[in-house]
């Protein structure tokens, strides 16, 4: 089956935030200005002459039936496998088979992507590196390899065996356009943002 791709857009605010409760982790590591400019830009491609975004702030486009529920990463600095293999993912592979994300088997391991990528640190990753990984491996599911805070625990044969009918085809970016991303979510395709706040995030949340 050909895999869609899977576009992405960066986008690094700075925004306060003021929050209270339980110790969370974020996790990005910021990629490059250079590489990002040499990311793949998935141009809209309007009909008929049709500018990006046109009419379509008057009928709105909400892909969150498509999503998995909102997880929770822990203490770990795992956000942005999270974000590209159980969000992004999940999505691409829900729309294409229809199979829904109430079960485990057709939602994606965050863990398949961070334990390789951080070999035993509880540190930040790339998006690039996540994306690496889910054209070259794939991903398992959750029920192959549910989230765990041991880095130390590889994937194991039967998580790379399912992973491999998983894979993405390729990513690319998206202009900061609000035209241009209103298009391609119109379009039926998910995109992920990274931002940057405050480091009060971190320490109130």
């Amino acid at each position: 089956m050909k895999r869609s791709p899977i576009r992405i857009i960066f986008l690094f605010l700075l925004i306060p935030v003021v929050c209270s409760g339980q110790d969370m982790r974020l996790g990005l590591e910021e990629t490059p200005a250079e590489l990002y400019k040499s990311l793949r830009l998935a141009k809209p491609n309007p009909a008929n002459g049709e500018k990006p975004g046109l009419g379509i702030t008057d009928r709105g486009v909400d892909l969150t039936g498509l999503m998995p529920p909102v997880g929770y990463q822990g203490e770990l600095n795992s956000c942005t496998t999270w974000a590209a293999g159980y969000a992004v993912k999940s999505f691409q592979e829900n729309v294409e088979r229809k199979w829904g994300v109430d079960s485990k088997n057709h939602v994606f391991s965050p863990s398949f992507l961070y334990n390789q990528i951080s070999e035993g640190r509880n540190a930040g990753t790339s998006f690039q590196a996540s994306f690496a990984i889910l054209m070259e491996q794939g991903i398992a599911s959750l029920a192959n390899m549910p989230y765990t805070t041991n880095l130390y625990e590889n994937p194991s044969a039967a998580a790379f065996e399912e992973a491999r009918s998983f894979k993405a085809e390729s990513y690319s970016r998206v202009n900061v356009s609000v035209n241009d991303i209103k298009y391609v979510l119109d379009q039926g395709n998910c995109v992920l943002v990274a931002v940057k706040v405050h480091d009060n995030l971190r320490t109130n949340l």
